[in-house]
């Protein structure tokens, strides 16, 4: 799950002072965000790529036409 990107972002918050700790969940399972219709439908979903791919609220709100 290393790459270029997730080691910026990981850069940029230890920078900011942010340290981890040990995992209490599966540390291989990558979020996401989803849009669902009021009958329960995926309108819209993003799947995170790597540790660090994580969906703007510009871009929710973009999807949901606010």
């Amino acid at each position: 799950m290393l790459n270029l990107h997730t080691i910026k972002e990981a850069a940029s918050a230890f920078a900011q002072g942010t340290r981890t700790a040990k995992p209490v969940s599966d540390p291989m399972l990558l979020g996401g965000a989803f849009i669902l219709s009021s009958t329960g439908e995926v309108r819209w979903s993003h799947k995170a790529g790597d540790a660090a791919d994580n969906v703007s609220s510009a871009d929710l709100d973009a999807q949901l036409g606010t």
